[in-house]
């Protein structure tokens, strides 16, 4: 399958992901697409900060595709306690899609978040997403629901760091360049710039 590389590239890892556990953000998808990882000897863990309904449905699918040792579902978080997440991610990964009865999101909070803290993103190309990530410049983008196509993304950031740090940094200029900048993620990058001296975005897991 095209998203194979080199076992065990991006050794170690964080992908992170915040959001309500509803349909809409298609967290399933992101699941089976990290169990293709974890098949092509990838080593990673999968946080995904949230709840609600999906919960449940998340808990019994990660078992399933033996995701036991990667997932962590830590629950809802406030903003401010999100931050040593977003530290100690290398990728930001948010892959929704519009549900047949049409709900969607526009351009997510959280990306917008992500990004103002230099993680380069893998998304989906729906609603207001692509205005936000460009693909192959400040992250990747994947059609919605194709989980082949969310590993390739996941895969490509995994196997190469200058990628991913390029990516990072052209992610948080475009958030505070060129971007709308909602007030919740330019405070969150302020917080970042104080708290750390990392580069946002490349701190290692210990």
């Amino acid at each position: 399958a095209v998203w194979r590389g080199p076992a065990g590239g991006g050794r170690g890892a964080v992908l992170l992901s915040v959001g309500r556990l509803v349909e809409k953000e298609g967290f399933p998808g992101l699941l089976r697409g990290a169990a293709l990882l974890k098949q092509a000897g990838r080593r990673f863990r999968l946080a995904i900060y949230g709840d609600g309904p999906l919960r449940p449905k998340l808990e019994r699918l990660a078992a399933e595709l033996g995701l036991g040792d990667e997932l962590e579902l830590p629950g809802e978080r406030p903003q401010r306690d999100l931050l040593p997440a977003f530290q100690a991610a290398q990728i930001f990964a948010l892959t929704p899609f519009v549900t047949e009865d049409g709900d969607r999101d526009g351009v997510p909070n959280v990306l917008v978040e992500a990004m103002a803290c230099g993680l380069p993103a893998v998304s989906t190309a729906v609603a207001g997403i692509p205005e936000l990530v460009r693909h192959g410049e400040n992250g990747l983008l994947c059609a919605a629901r194709d989980v082949e196509a969310i590993a390739a993304m996941l895969a490509r950031l995994l196997d190469d760091e200058q990628e991913r740090r390029r990516m990072g940094e052209a992610a948080r200029r475009t958030v505070v360049e060129h971007f709308d900048v909602r007030a919740a993620a330019r405070t969150l990058a302020e917080l970042f710039e104080q708290t750390t001296s990392v580069a946002p975005g490349h701190m290692r897991a210990a």
